[in-house]
């Protein structure tokens, strides 16, 4: 148990620093998508490069390094996670690979900031209904030249001939400074840095563990006040068919057993192969349009949050979550079974005049436990992780939703959390399934 334990914290530890660093290694700004929700296009364009953006990128810790050391080139500095646009990271870094000359790409982004801030005045003085969409265009080619790597886009910028700019000179000066390729050894030298506890990942890490996963970017709500929510009504429906599927796979592989190459066992197999060829959502429709229709059938809920029964509303689902576990389950029982029944110690009990059914429940079933509850390890934890699309055909409102609104805004923490219960629901899974392997396993032996 303690082995069990120990190793249950290290796989922890690493599912948390995989997650982060996948999470927060994404091209997308989480603080471009919070402008974009909390204003309109226009707005939220200019809100990316505002004040207010700053200090939320303060408040959510993005301005600081992301974890505690660092891989880098003895040619980049050791402040470049200041840089919090990724998008003009990544560009930086691709011009620092072109001119080899970390100065010469600081004072072009310094110049394409003042830049685009002149140009900011400029419009918040002279903006017009006229001029309006003008500006704004020259504006966003404005910003893209911060992001741009190539130089021959880069040359042109006499597009905006009559932009009443003094910085122009300054920005082209700094970009043609950058035009003409340099080797530099330090591109190609490795270099380690070191910053600390005071980065990204502590904090986070710090928080997790006092129970805090922080606040969602989305809706700006502390995440734990949120997710056991959405993790409660997903366990349960997958708790509810796990324990279905276990009560419908079992007699049915033995039968499938007792009777194989029958009408039954053929029949079977026809109805798994189909249900294993559509998929999941492909039978939450299915069920939804033949008997939560008022034209065919009309006996429950077409989804979880319509009105009605618990028993209206939960019996679709449960039977679309239900069927693909166990059809999976009655097709390996059958394997282990048809194996087992090979085996000497069987043809041993036939001799002696066992009953078939004895035979197969006390003697063959018996012995195919331990793989059996193997196998079922990782069903209940991926069930539990959510179904994304039976969530959101019957409309459950369970993880694998919150899963998918979370990815489309950049919620990282929201993320993170899901993340980390999945992880966590899938190593206790196998080390439940470890002990209670032990357990049968010393029963057998003592029998």
């Amino acid at each position: 148990m303690l082995k069990r334990f120990f190793k249950l914290i290290f796989i922890l530890f690493a599912v948390s620093t995989l997650s982060f660093w996948i999470c927060n290694h994404t091209n997308t700004d989480p603080i471009e998508q919070w402008c974009m929700l909390q204003h309109n296009e226009n707005e939220g364009f200019d809100c990316i490069y505002s004040e207010e953006a700053a200090l939320k990128r303060k408040e959510w810790g993005l301005d600081l390094p992301l974890f505690y050391v660092e891989i880098s080139t003895w040619a980049e500095p050791d402040t470049l996670y200041k840089i919090t646009d990724k998008k003009k990271q990544k560009a930086a870094l691709i011009w620092l690979q072109h001119c080899g000359d970390w100065q010469k790409v600081q004072n072009y982004l310094i110049a394409s900031d003042a830049l685009s801030k002149e140009f900011q005045y400029i419009i918040n003085q002279h903006l017009t209904d006229s001029n309006y969409f003008e500006y704004t265009h020259i504006q966003r080619e404005i910003h893209a030249l911060s992001l741009e790597t190539d130089s021959l886009e880069l040359s042109q910028i006499s597009a905006f001939p009559s932009l009443p700019s003094p910085s122009l000179p300054l920005f082209s000066q700094s970009a043609n400074a950058m035009f003409k390729p340099k080797f530099n050894i330090k591109n190609y030298m490795p270099k380690i840095s070191f910053f600390g506890f005071d980065n990204q990942y502590h904090q986070w890490l710090i928080q997790v563990l006092q129970g805090n996963w922080g606040k969602s970017y989305r809706t700006n709500q502390a995440v734990s006040d949120r997710i056991w929510d959405f993790v409660g009504r997903s366990a349960m429906f997958a708790l509810l068919s796990f324990v279905l599927a276990y009560m419908i796979a079992i007699p049915l592989g033995v039968l499938k057993t007792a009777y194989h190459h029958s009408f039954l066992d053929k029949a079977t197999d026809a109805f798994i192969f189909i249900i294993n060829a559509l998929p999941s959502f492909a039978i939450g429709i299915f069920l939804i349009v033949f008997f939560a229709n008022p034209d065919i059938f009309d006996w429950f809920s077409p989804t979880y949050n319509s009105k009605g029964t618990w028993f209206e509303r939960a019996t679709l689902p449960l039977i679309a979550y239900t069927i693909g576990s166990a059809t999976y389950l009655t097709t390996f029982i059958q394997s282990l079974l048809l194996a087992e029944m090979q085996q000497d110690y069987i043809r041993t009990a036939r001799a002696k005049g066992l009953c078939e059914n004895f035979i197969y429940l006390r003697h063959a079933f018996k012995n195919i436990l331990v793989p059996l509850l193997t196998s079922s390890a990782g069903l209940l934890p991926s069930l539990i992780g959510g179904s994304l699309a039976l969530e959101y055909v019957f409309s459950i409102g369970g993880m694998g939703e919150e899963a998918l609104a979370a990815i489309q805004n950049v919620d990282i923490p929201m993320i993170l959390a899901i993340m980390t219960i999945t992880g966590l629901l899938t190593v206790v899974g196998y080390m439940i399934t470890d002990i209670f392997s032990y357990i049968i396993d010393r029963r057998m032996s003592k029998e």
